[in-house]
């Protein structure tokens, strides 16, 4: 005999918060020293998400997490 469970909830994603291709504000913390600025989103994403941005005088592409809509805080990539 085997026993089958299924949920009756459906499965809800997170609702997006950036979107591919918006202009987000960026938010750097690197021994102390707070920097903030701007970047082009290459990724959709919702609270908590990790996803690349480019910023847009440099074009240097870097990774950030979302914190807030419109807002990534840069990934410190060593």
């Amino acid at each position: 005999m085997s026993c089958v469970l299924v949920s009756a909830q459906p499965r809800v994603r997170p609702a997006r918060v950036v979107r591919s291709g918006e202009v987000v504000v960026t938010r750097a913390v690197i021994g102390g020293v707070e920097a903030t600025g701007s970047a082009l989103a290459q990724q959709s994403g919702a609270l908590g998400d990790v996803i690349r941005v480019i910023n847009r005088e440099s074009r240097r592409s870097f990774k950030g997490r979302i914190v807030a809509p419109g807002q990534v805080e840069v990934l410190n990539e060593r």
